[in-house]
Order: structure tokens, then sequence, then C-alpha cells
């Protein structure tokens, strides 16, 4: 099966679903509490970090920083 995909982003109906996807992520995101969103974009961000093969000790740049920036706030001003 061959999927044109130069086509496909062309196409009217694609940018449609991609937009009306996400407006109705937004909306749901606002409707549901805070924890409940943290924990679906963290399970997300595992997923995708298995996808790009980002496991064991491989971690993107975020990950990094992050580790940095608790690290730092966690001395606390001197």
């Amino acid at each position: 099966m061959h999927i044109d995909i130069a086509a496909l982003v062309t196409s009217e109906g694609f940018w449609l679903v991609v937009f009306a996807s996400l407006y109705g992520l937004t909306h749901l995101a606002a409707l549901t509490p805070t924890q409940v969103d943290d924990r679906a974009v963290a399970g997300l961000r595992k997923v995708l970090d298995i996808v790009a093969a980002n496991y064991g000790t491989a971690r993107n740049a975020s990950s990094q920083v992050k580790a940095v920036t608790d690290a730092v706030e966690g001395q606390g001003d001197p």
C-alpha cells in the first residue's frame, strides 16, 4: 500500500481534521483536572520516548534541562 504524503497534506480535508482535533483536545484539556492532564501527558511522553528510541540513558534535551533545573531549584538561594 502506497500513501502519497504530499497529496494527503495538500488536501483540504487533512487540515480540517488536524485543526478540528487540536481544537477538540484544547477544550478537553480545559475540562479535565490538571492531574489527569499531567498523567496523560506523562504517558504520551513515555510512548514517544520509546518510539523515538529514547530509552535507557538516552534522553531528550528537555529531560536533561528539567533534571538540571530541578537540581538547581533544590539547592535554594544562598
